[in-house]
């Protein structure tokens, strides 16, 4: 890769708008879902996924069925993302709301 085109991806990685929004993670093996919101969906997945496989994530009942079922088993979804136009001051309620939705509709555990 030439340096031109480096620093044309390390531009627009730097300008990128991270999405905001509620993610699901899945267990298709003990059918259990977890719930949270965040405000760059997109990153999450990957810390969560690192996390688990150190062995060392917070929430034990996921790390428990990480550990069961094994990486094949888990999904990670994005389930609903947030307009871009959202303002600073409305975007905690919308999240810890909309979280509330999805914790109902998808009969889920809270991620935290």
């Amino acid at each position: 890769m030439n340096s031109d085109r480096r620093a044309e991806l390390k531009r627009a990685y730097k300008e990128a708008v991270p999405r905001r929004g509620v993610f699901a993670i899945r267990c298709s093996a003990t059918g259990q879902t977890w719930v949270d919101a965040s405000t760059d969906v997109d990153s999450l997945g990957n810390r969560i996924w690192f996390t688990l496989r150190m062995g060392s994530h917070p929430n034990r009942a996921l790390q428990q069925a990480w550990n069961e079922s094994g990486p094949e088993a888990m999904q990670y979804e994005v389930v609903e993302v947030f307009a871009q136009d959202v303002k600073a001051h409305e975007l905690e309620r919308l999240l810890k709301d909309r979280k509330q939705h999805w914790l109902q509709e998808l009969h889920a555990e809270g991620y935290q």
